[in-house]
């Protein structure tokens, strides 16, 4: 998490990183992997 701490340091506040840390979900994904389908609603966007 360190790592992501310091990348988005360059261009957000601090309490919003903090935010976007405790609250967040790192995922991993391969290439190829559909991580969101042609056509399908967004639900959430924080």
């Amino acid at each position: 998490m360190m790592d992501l701490k310091n990348k988005l340091s360059h261009f957000l506040e601090k309490k919003l990183i903090e935010e976007i840390i405790s609250e967040g979900k790192v995922m991993n994904f391969k290439e190829g992997d559909v991580i969101m389908d042609y056509g399908k609603r967004v639900k959430f966007m924080p």
